[in-house]
């Protein structure tokens, strides 16, 4: 009976593994493949660049320093996912939710409205790759569902609360079509998944990261159809330590 039992929990402990190590390996794909598409688009327009009688140093210059960061950015995936892997610490640092946002928006080069215009400060006291992420995850989805939309619209909105539960909060709305009860019913849940990225395994993984960092997400349907995503944080207190 011992024996069994050892065998049972070894198995157990072996699908653990696998099942972590699918997850990491999923979203090191899901996480990777936009930089490595940037990259391959700067090194097309420096190739073009090169060929032309007369380049623009200026040109080249700043594609160099758009490469740059993409390679930045790549390292930065690599060493989170191998944190994960290897259970280390979870670190935060003081942060502001606004500037994370823009950067998600630069990078995606998703077409949005901001709302307002500019947004205030937001700190935070949260890891900001990982916040990135969910910010990423609700950018791509809303792509993706107005992909086929005759006047696609995604608007980024930035709230915060004061008083007793001081709160700021980024939200993701879209105009795509309508969603299903029984999808909608399982947004964040990794039953949810039917493929490596969208409203599935990247919004499983947003939820766990979400609340890492002190948060959640939240999911509402939109009159007449569309989507909007949430992720609220908890507001950082002057109080909090900055270093």
């Amino acid at each position: 009976l011992v024996k069994e039992r050892n065998r049972t929990r070894q198995r157990l402990l072996e699908l653990e593994r696998t099942n972590i190590v699918a997850q990491l390996s999923n979203m090191f794909a899901h996480e990777m493949k936009q930089p490595l598409t940037n990259i391959t688009c700067y090194a097309g327009a420096l190739k073009m660049l090169r060929n032309r009688d007369a380049m623009d140093s200026s040109k080249v210059d700043e594609i160099l320093e758009l490469l740059g960061r993409e390679v930045e950015r790549s390292s930065a995936i690599v060493e989170h996912v191998r944190s994960y892997a290897k259970h280390r610490a979870h670190t935060s640092v003081p942060c502001d939710l606004g500037e994370i946002v823009l950067e998600a928006v630069r990078d995606f080069s998703v077409p949005v409205r901001l709302v307002p215009e500019h947004f205030p400060e937001c700190p935070i006291f949260a890891d900001p790759f990982e916040i990135r992420f969910v910010v990423g995850n609700f950018l791509k989805n809303a792509r993706t569902a107005t992909a086929g939309v005759a006047r696609p619209e995604i608007v980024v909105e930035l709230e915060s609360g004061e008083g007793a539960s001081s709160y700021v909060a980024v939200r993701v709305s879209d105009n795509g079509p309508e969603i299903e009860d029984s999808v909608f019913e399982s947004l964040g849940k990794v039953s949810a998944s039917r493929k490596s990225e969208g409203l599935g395994f990247g919004l499983a993984i947003a939820v766990a990261v979400a609340e890492r960092n002190g948060g959640h997400l939240q999911f509402e349907k939109r009159t007449p159809s569309g989507l909007c995503a949430s992720l609220v944080l908890p507001l950082r207190k002057n109080e909090e330590k900055t270093e």
